[in-house]
């Protein structure tokens, strides 16, 4: 990363911790929601169609539990799928694509979620998990045989989310994502008439890409953190990403400043947040890089 891209990251991920904190329900010792498993013979044998079950305890800083259908696991991740919940578990997993679009894509998940989070707290007074709306399919590269450290070529995907959350107690949650390898004529197709539900959160520091560019086989060493640090093009890139960050998570800033106003208690990050607020308002772009 570059110094400006880890300082925005750190600042936060910190923000959205101490947040989180103040507007979740302390979880209950228990989760009424009943046990999972993948109960679909269609997913559980099929190496093109993936399911990946994730149950989150405390929100969303604990995995309890992981699932996955184990063929896929196999012919996707290059990993068996004991090796595969064990590493899940252990939080050791590899990017599943490159270093640049697994960043990109964890901020913007992360980014989906509090948006609507702060949402239900602002029109409900508490925050509301159900109240999250469904993610739409989006179409995504991941790289074949990520698990491993030879990884393969990259393959493209159809995506799709799904969360169901503890009726008592929205701290305890499950998210389901199912993953279907699709051809580059299909990706094409989508692509032409809804480029935004193609690799999206790499529209911004890219721009749309054609499945050609995405199935590059080079493309993990040129999106790479080391590859990109060092060129001024990549630190550049890098750079683009971390301004969209701190401009996308300004909701979270606002709020929690709001919230430290109100109980005039100055927190660990209240100098990043005064700080963006202020460059907020005089148009500024938040902590100046490099690399």
């Amino acid at each position: 990363m570059t110094v400006k891209l880890r300082t925005v990251f750190l600042t936060v991920f910190g923000a959205m911790d101490e947040l989180m904190a103040q507007i979740s329900p302390p979880p209950p010792k228990a989760s009424s929601l009943p046990d999972w498993a993948l109960d679909s013979k269609t997913w559980k044998d099929s190496a093109r169609c993936g399911m990946l079950t994730l149950r989150f305890d405390r929100c969303w800083e604990y995995i309890s539990g992981v699932d996955v259908n184990g063929v896929w696991a196999e012919q996707c991740a290059g990993l068996h799928r004991e090796e595969f919940l064990g590493r899940a578990l252990a939080g050791e997993h590899r990017f599943p694509t490159t270093d640049l679009r697994a960043l990109a894509n964890l901020a913007d998940q992360a980014h989906f979620w509090f948006q609507h989070a702060l949402q239900t707290v602002r029109e409900f007074g508490s925050f509301k998990a159900s109240r999250i709306p469904r993610q739409p399919a989006i179409y995504r590269r991941m790289s074949r045989q990520w698990g491993r450290s030879d990884r393969g070529p990259g393959v493209l995907l159809r995506m799709r989310r799904e969360t169901t959350f503890d009726p008592v107690n929205p701290a305890w949650w499950y998210h389901q994502m199912t993953m279907v390898e699709i051809s580059a004529e299909e990706y094409e197709a989508v692509r032409a008439v809804n480029p935004e539900a193609c690799e999206p959160s790499m529209i911004p520091l890219v721009g749309s890409q054609s499945a050609a560019e995405l199935l590059d086989p080079e493309l993990e060493e040129k999106e790479s953190l080391a590859a990109l640090r060092s060129t001024p093009a990549g630190c550049a890139t890098l750079d683009r990403l971390a301004d969209k960050m701190f401009s996308d998570f300004a909701c979270v800033f606002e709020e929690l400043e709001a919230r430290r106003l109100a109980r005039h208690v100055a927190g660990p990050c209240s100098a990043h947040v005064t700080r963006h607020v202020s460059e907020k308002r005089h148009g500024a772009k938040g902590p100046t890089s490099s690399c």
